[in-house]
């Protein structure tokens, strides 16, 4: 886990290591309301994640790591702080559902705006 996690103490971290256990189960990770300030990069290994939910956290940016999350279909990042994702997320072939609402955007990935899909 990031720094910012392990900073946080040890309840927080067991809770935060419960909803990633669950999720390899599930294929999907509700980390909204977490108060996280980063963007989890140690998710990208799970790749058979399906929905990333982050809202209401305070997420500055989206690292091109989150393109390693070759399943996704839901991503949901409202009400964070985000003023750039990373453009590697527009190659996000399986993405069906973006939110992105309540945000400091300026402008998403090309990939986003030519996808049919979306």
């Amino acid at each position: 886990p990031s720094t910012m996690i392990l900073d946080s103490g040890a309840p927080y971290l067991m809770r935060y290591m419960r909803h990633v256990a669950k999720s390899v189960e599930t294929g999907k990770l509700d980390l909204s309301h977490t108060d996280l300030t980063v963007f989890p990069i140690e998710i990208g290994g799970l790749t058979q994640l399906r929905v990333l939910l982050l809202d209401g956290n305070h997420i500055e940016h989206i690292p091109h790591q989150a393109s390693t999350l070759v399943s996704l279909t839901h991503l949901s990042v409202a009400h964070n702080r985000l003023e750039h994702i990373h453009h590697s997320l527009g190659s996000m072939r399986d993405l069906r559902v973006v939110s992105l609402r309540g945000n400091r955007l300026d402008s998403i990935p090309l990939g986003w705006g030519a996808s049919a899909q979306l």
